[in-house]
């Protein structure tokens, strides 16, 4: 039994050939502009607006773990750590307007909404939203100074 080369199975079935090769430019290009936008949305990610945009979004939910279990034993975020999701938050706004003056809070805090509904919520996940918030602060949130001596 012979086998066919490419070059002989081009050279008889040409249009379909050229057909292949088409299907195979367009999947190519279809990759690159796929690579392109994720890379994009990625830089959107690091920048001081993109920081912002997440930070709201969790910062929405660990508010909302706080408030649907208000006034339970068990609740999945309490007002202390609330507290500190605020002070957090306020910091890493305050950071992001250094470094981008003309950022627009308000539009950030609208469009975070689409981001926080579609998280899911539980003591874990609150407890998760909660850390990533505070690991997210530009400032410490702890007092980790040295006890004075006596």
């Amino acid at each position: 039994m012979q086998t066919v080369g490419e070059a002989t199975m081009r050279k008889c079935l040409s249009n379909f050939s050229q057909l292949v090769d088409k299907v195979k430019a367009r999947a190519n290009e279809a990759a690159n502009a796929a690579r392109q936008r994720a890379a994009a949305i990625e830089a959107e990610r690091h920048s001081p607006s993109g920081r912002v945009i997440e930070a709201y979004a969790k910062y929405r939910v660990v508010r909302y773990c706080n408030e649907v279990r208000r006034g339970y034993l068990v609740q999945y975020v309490n007002d202390d750590e609330l507290a500190r999701a605020t002070t957090a938050i306020q910091a890493i706004v305050r950071k992001a307007k250094n470094d981008e003056p003309g950022i627009n809070t308000d539009a950030l805090w609208n469009n975070s909404a689409n981001l926080a509904n579609d998280r899911p919520v539980g003591v874990e996940w609150c407890q998760r939203y909660l850390e990533d918030l505070l690991r997210m602060s530009p400032v410490a949130l702890y007092d980790q100074s040295k006890p004075p001596e006596r």
